[in-house]
């Protein structure tokens, strides 16, 4: 096969989005406050490997920092270093990426293979030990659940990076989601100015191939001054342009999600990750009480918190602040913020007790597996 041939070939695949290693951020598009792209050779290799899955590093929490250590990439909340792990009673501020997957006192075990099989088949491959790609599908970032063999890997909140520039202007576009609540497609963008000048002078085409191709080819849309202007053939990112552009400009961001392997949320209840891995922390209010005749205290079993329980709308809901709000998104508002007053659009989102869709009290309601607010200093009895 001809070099020609190859090359025609690998574009066409990458147009295409064909190959599962190009999800956005892992796709080749420019990443703010990277020098290079992130690829496939940015993990691979295809001789003397130290990895088993071809990879040059063995470790994967180490192929991840290699990107992920510092905050150079933008709003993910990192740097993510050894000591950010959560050891409870001595700090840290993440969930665990090295640990056994079997826990006893954090009621963790290990995914049902069935129920989970891609998260079950990595901890068995890391010899029962959790890493990143247990909870986080590092090549796909899809939306729905039938596009791929592995799950939900687009569960989440849809995330717009930061834009990056290519070329030479002072002029600024700034991205934003039409609306707000959805689940857009992941996909990276790349709007280069055809002819300079003054925002509302200048114009632009847009590629949604990581610039392979720009659309449309013959008559470049408008840079709108001011005015967020949907970009043509998506009608999910909008662009505001401030000049001035010269032409030649281009400006990369991407679309994309946590990358998580399964849903976070499904039919509206949260947390269903969790589930995964702490099947024993998901109670009804009357197994959390010790009143579930199938489950009662017999000093080995373990009690937490109701999980999956409507705020103000439960068996014990005389107990709840949002008593007879009946679990609906009312009820969010009784909750207290960690000044004392009831939780309003001003309370920091590492601080809000949020319920789920479906207005359920869930694990990811207190706690964070990233970033949390705790340094997880103290270590209540079970």
């Amino acid at each position: 096969m001809s070099r020609h041939v190859v090359v025609a070939c690998l574009a066409a695949l990458l147009a295409a989005r064909a190959a599962r290693a190009m999800d956005p951020p892992h796709d080749g598009e420019p990443v703010a406050g990277l020098a290079t792209a992130v690829q496939c050779t940015s993990c691979h290799v295809m001789h003397n490997a130290l990895g088993s899955s071809l990879t040059s590093d063995e470790f994967q929490a180490n192929l991840c920092n290699g990107c992920h250590a510092t905050v150079k990439t933008g709003s993910f909340g990192f740097p993510w270093t050894s000591n950010s792990q959560a050891v409870p009673g001595a700090g840290g501020d993440h969930h665990r990426w090295d640990a056994p997957a079997t826990s006893l006192d954090h009621g963790a075990v290990p995914p049902d293979p069935v129920a989970y099989p891609e998260m079950a088949k990595r901890v068995d491959a890391n010899g029962g030990r959790i890493s990143c790609s247990v909870c986080h599908d590092q090549h796909d970032g899809v939306v729905t659940s039938s596009s791929g063999p592995d799950g939900q890997a687009g569960a989440g909140t849809p995330h717009l990076s930061a834009v990056t520039l290519a070329g030479a202007g002072a002029g600024v576009v700034t991205p934003s989601l039409v609306a707000a609540g959805g689940a857009p497609p992941q996909r990276s963008y790349s709007i280069r100015i055809a002819a300079g000048g003054a925002a509302g002078t200048a114009t632009f085409q847009v590629s949604y191939d990581r610039g392979l191709s720009y659309l449309p080819a013959s008559a470049p849309f408008p840079a709108t001054a001011a005015t967020a202007r949907a970009l043509p053939g998506d009608p999910n990112v909008q662009v505001t342009f401030s000049g001035p552009f010269s032409a030649g400009a281009v400006y990369s961001f991407y679309l994309s999600y946590p990358m998580l392997r399964y849903p976070g949320q499904i039919a509206g209840n949260g947390s269903q990750l969790c589930l995964a891995c702490h099947p024993a922390r998901f109670q009804s209010a009357t197994r959390a009480r010790g009143e579930d005749p199938s489950y009662l205290p017999d000093g080995a079993r373990y009690f937490s918190h109701p999980v999956g329980e409507q705020f103000g709308n439960n068996v014990y809901r005389s107990d709840d602040r949002g008593a007879g709000c009946s679990g609906s998104a009312a009820c969010q508002g009784a909750i207290l913020d960690p000044g004392g007053a009831s939780q309003g659009p001003g309370t920091p989102a590492s601080q809000l007790i949020a319920l789920d869709a479906n207005g359920n009290v869930h694990c990811m309601s207190c706690h964070r597996p990233h970033n949390s607010e705790s340094s997880s200093l103290s270590v209540s009895a079970r």
